[in-house]
């Protein structure tokens, strides 16, 4: 089994724990909140001058983009890809995967569903916002637009993100950079503040390549990726390295 096939079995594992718990129950402001869904985006975060011969997940980074700042809403934040599900979107998913095409020009099949993260409120909580942990993977005839849990058959290489050649939507997208799973994991890289205005939960917030600061909804999707799918999976790596 490749490194790249071991990353997408270890994260696809230890999503498939997080997901047989319980998380937070948010109180939303009406019993029919608006949908949105995003992606968890990783992808291969080495350079030419940093690749090595077998990939680890602390390779892998997230995919950011930092929005137009003509937008009416969150002009100028970072955020990952996605947004409103249409009425047209088969799902929540599918809207998730639509959006990351509009937006930065993925090709849908480029894009492999892990499955879902836990849903969290917008900062009106009126919109319910769906995260989905997914990878950019190689050459389109290896790569799947399948919505299910179950990662492509044909294991195909996690694609580099220097490599990816991203088209943006101008009226959306600003620029798009990632953040290196290690980079997020290491404490000095990390400053908290409350979410929600809930004393008892507080979340990191980081940093970008260009000064460009991760917080709010944006931050707390990554960081509940990160203490309930990436760390495990990281552990399991360690233990069986």
């Amino acid at each position: 089994m490749t490194s790249h096939s071991l990353v997408i079995r270890r994260l696809s594992e230890a999503l498939q724990r997080a997901n047989s718990k319980a998380s937070i129950r948010w109180k939303y402001s009406s019993n029919s909140p608006r949908e949105a869904a995003v992606l968890a985006l990783l992808a291969d975060a080495r350079t030419d001058t940093t690749a090595t011969k077998e990939m680890r997940i602390e390779d892998l980074g997230v995919v950011l983009t930092v929005r137009a700042a003509g937008l009416r809403r969150h002009a100028g934040e970072v955020s990952l890809c996605g947004g409103a599900v249409d009425a047209t979107d088969e799902n929540a998913v599918a809207a998730a995967i639509r959006e990351t095409h509009e937006e930065i020009g993925v090709d849908p099949r480029r894009l492999a569903i892990l499955g879902p993260l836990p849903s969290v409120p917008d900062h009106t909580f009126e919109t319910r916002v769906a995260p989905f942990l997914a990878l950019v993977v190689g050459g389109a005839q290896n790569a799947s637009s399948s919505t299910s849990a179950t990662p492509p058959n044909a294991s195909p290489a996690i694609a580099r993100f220097d490599k990816l050649s991203l088209v943006l939507s101008p009226n959306e997208v600003e620029s798009c950079f990632v953040m290196k799973i290690a980079d997020l994991l290491d404490s000095g890289n990390q400053a908290f503040e409350q979410f929600r205005g809930n004393a008892q939960l507080r979340i990191p917030t980081w940093y970008g390549p260009n000064n460009e600061r991760i917080w709010g909804l944006t931050a707390y999707i990554i960081d509940n990726m990160l203490k309930t799918v990436i760390q495990p999976a990281i552990n399991e790596q360690k233990n069986n390295s």
